[in-house]
């Protein structure tokens, strides 16, 4: 393979020579067993994408890529390329043999800065790389030389030479070709697969619809047009009540004649009677700041180092007195439709704002509600119900600088992975932090992203551009943006409200708008002179006032019917609610004793059940010893939360790290569940993580006896028996 490799590089050595600066040199390096991954990115990788970078593909065996590598760094030396990199396809990335050549690669990098090395793992890399294609060109222009980067944005826009200004609108959806954006050197504006569409209403309502009430749209046009297209954005949304804001900067395109204008803006329905909700888990160890930094988003003002802003987001006196959050707080953010907040004065003047529910609701488009969780250990539970019955977008893990990260930080970075919850990480205090020990909480969160068990594409936010990018991607739950700020200064709090402002909603709640009514209560409480009222979430259908749904189960496993008195959301008064948003509902002649969190409201058209058995596909995440017939872990799932005992398993015992199929049966009473809910079962800590796959009618006599379960069973019969 030596003759042809040093031919073909010195060919390729020959062709960056005469471009002038910037010169960079890709060479990929695969095995025929990896054949695929390596024509993937070169050919619809590299040159595509990066068409100015010279990129050569060797095909050879893996035991020859050390002496190839070698062969490469000999012509480095003598080459006037500012940066070459090796990207060497593994077969398997993670065998002995392939991390010892890569760890030979990093060596060689780490003598000659003008060389980088990527590795990309054939065996686990099909399957995932190519549906993130957007971070793999991210995590190469970022291995080029500023020259080349430069070179490669001063490369003509795909779109110039249109006759006419034109706007593209993109959708906030996770794709490879917003996550491409990343790659040209955070220039989020064009991508080469976007094609042009004509701006009018009907083209501009449905990227709205898309989106759940707002859509990304892209404005490029002559110096001299540029500015009457923006008035014609502006003026065609408002015929839809829309608000247009930008999310960037204007971005000069081309050169002399040729020169365009481009600049990214959102389109975002108007305040009216329903507005776009979005939930965020707020998540982390106990003292790293998660209340300060929520009190601070949502009231606008700094806190002073010892505690005051906290004190704002506090349920109980006992938390205000030790500084540590016991229960699950809500707190809501607002956005209108230019995209300020409005939970601030008007002018941005820092201090506490209009911070009342119903206020920040008949102002807002977009509502963030922030869940502020407890970090203590002793309050794991309540963490755990805050993230499975709340349901959130979104999580942000918070982690003090001073203190980097700690085991609770893994434990809730373990809840986002098993519920598949995309996250974004925040360092606190780097204002009273030492440098030395601010990097080295930095490198560490680096060092945990990319663990195996974890595998997410750490993206620390340095610039505007970096926030736009990690938003439009988040929701892919490949890259984790990394984001530090300091409370008391404010340093980075304007890119974290930026990047909460910009974010698109996770789950797609239009297409459960036509579904029956379902909603999870997780609160309770009686107003007197109203009656029984329960807050929840909807999560399918729409609710309306005087509607006859069915309540429950109780612990019978029965459903009876009651009527829905009045609705509220966010404290103002409604004749309806959707799907995706948070109420509280009135309901006729019902007891608050009667009713219990983790009930739900339904339709009585979809005929629910109650279930005491179903299975599920589990995988053990730790255990000490061994876990086998009749252990009881606390199941965790949406509005459940009940020991169950696991009655049958397909392997005879389990252990850190093994899958099963599992059959379980719940203690106390049976639970609404669906089949492909996800679920967390824990004693103590988290121990493993599933999914239900079956759902199983009837009770295990054989369970039932010696269990207080048999009375509430006698009870049953004797109910059933009884004449109507």
């Amino acid at each position: 393979y030596l003759p042809l490799y040093k031919n073909t590089f010195q060919e390729s050595l020959m062709a960056t020579d005469t471009a002038g600066g910037g010169n960079s040199t890709f060479l990929v390096l695969y095995s025929n067993e990896c054949a695929d991954l390596g024509k993937w990115i070169t050919d619809d990788i590299i040159r595509i994408h990066l068409p100015s970078i010279a990129v050569e593909a060797i095909v050879a065996e893996e035991k020859d890529f050390v002496s190839l590598s070698e062969e490469f760094q000999k012509k480095a030396l003598t080459s006037p390329s500012d940066t070459l990199i090796v990207i060497a396809a593994f077969f398997d990335g993670l065998s002995d043999a392939s991390k010892d050549s890569f760890g030979k690669f990093r060596a060689a990098a780490s003598a000659d800065k003008r060389i980088a090395v990527q590795a990309l793992n054939a065996k686990k890399g099909t399957h995932t790389l190519k549906d993130n294609e957007g971070a793999v060109i991210t995590s190469l222009v970022n291995k080029l030389s500023p020259a080349a980067q430069a070179k490669l944005k001063a490369l003509k826009s795909p779109t110039e030479g249109s006759a006419s200004a034109a706007a593209t609108a993109t959708t906030p959806k996770p794709s490879a070709t917003a996550a491409a954006v990343a790659a040209s050197a955070a220039e989020p504006i064009l991508q080469k697969e976007e094609a042009l569409e004509e701006l009018t209403p009907e083209a501009l309502k449905k990227r709205v619809y898309d989106g759940q009430g707002e859509g990304f749209w892209v404005i490029v046009a002559e110096k001299d047009a540029f500015q009457g297209q923006l008035d014609l954005l502006k003026a065609t949304a408002k015929t839809i009540e829309c608000g247009v804001f930008a999310v960037s900067e204007p971005k000069e395109l081309g050169k002399d004649k040729d020169a365009k204008t481009a600049q990214e803006f959102i389109v975002r329905k108007a305040v009216g009677l329903h507005h776009m909700e979005m939930r965020l888990a707020m998540c982390g160890n106990v003292d790293s700041g998660k209340s300060t930094l929520t009190s601070v988003l949502t009231r606008g003002a700094r806190d002073d180092g010892r505690g005051l802003a906290r004190a704002h987001v506090f349920n109980h006196k006992h938390e205000a007195d030790t500084g540590r959050t016991s229960s699950i707080s809500q707190n809501h953010l607002g956005f209108d439709s230019e995209g300020q907040v409005v939970n601030y004065p008007k002018g941005g003047t820092v201090g506490r704002g209009n911070i009342t529910a119903s206020g920040i609701a008949d102002r807002s488009s977009k509502i963030i509600t922030l869940y502020d969780l407890a970090g203590h250990e002793k309050y794991l539970k309540t963490t755990v119900l805050g993230m499975t019955r709340s349901l959130p977008d979104y999580a942000c893990i918070v982690i003090s600088a001073n203190n980097g990260i700690q085991r609770m930080t893994k434990e809730h970075l373990g809840l986002c992975l098993a519920l598949k919850l995309p996250f974004f990480i925040v360092v606190t205090r780097i204002d009273s932090t030492p440098e030395p020990i601010r990097l080295e909480t930095m490198a560490n969160i680096q060092k945990l992203l990319k663990m195996p068990t974890v595998r997410k594409l750490p993206y620390p936010i340095r610039k505007s551009d970096d926030v736009i990018v990690s938003a439009k991607n988040l929701r892919s739950d490949r890259i984790t943006p990394i984001f530090e700020i300091s409370n008391v200064t404010g340093q980075g709090i304007d890119d974290v409200l930026h990047f909460i402002n910009i974010l698109p909603l996770r789950k797609d709640w239009n297409d459960l708008l036509n579904k029956p009514k379902e909603m999870i209560i997780d609160s309770t409480f009686f107003v007197a002179g109203v009656g029984t009222v329960v807050g929840g979430i909807i999560t399918q259908g729409t609710f309306k006032v005087n509607d006859t749904v069915l309540i429950g189960p109780d612990g019978l496993g029965a459903y009876r019917p009651t009527q829905i008195k009045s609705i509220h959301v966010k404290g103002v008064e409604a004749s309806e609610v959707s799907a995706g948003n948070d109420a509280a509902l009135c309901l006729k002649k019902e007891k608050r004793s009667a009713i219990r969190k983790g009930n739900v409201l339904v339709d009585p058209i979809s005929q629910p059940k109650a279930h005491w058995q179903f299975e599920g596909e589990i995988v053990i995440l730790y255990h000490s010893t061994t876990i086998s017939n009749n252990y009881e872990p606390v199941i965790h799932s949406n509005t459940v939360r009940q020991s169950a005992r696991i009655l049958l398993i397909d392997n005879e015992v389990l252990r850190t790290g093994d899958r099963a199929q599992v059959k379980f049966h719940f203690l106390y009473r049976p639970e609404f569940i669906k089949v492909g809910q996800r679920l967390i079962f824990r004693e103590g800590r988290t121990k493993g993580i599933g999914t239900v796959t079956k759902l199983l009618d009837g009770v295990d006599q054989s369970f039932m006896q010696s269990s207080r379960i048999s009375q509430k069973e006698l009870v049953r019969e004797n109910h059933t028996a009884k004449p109507k």
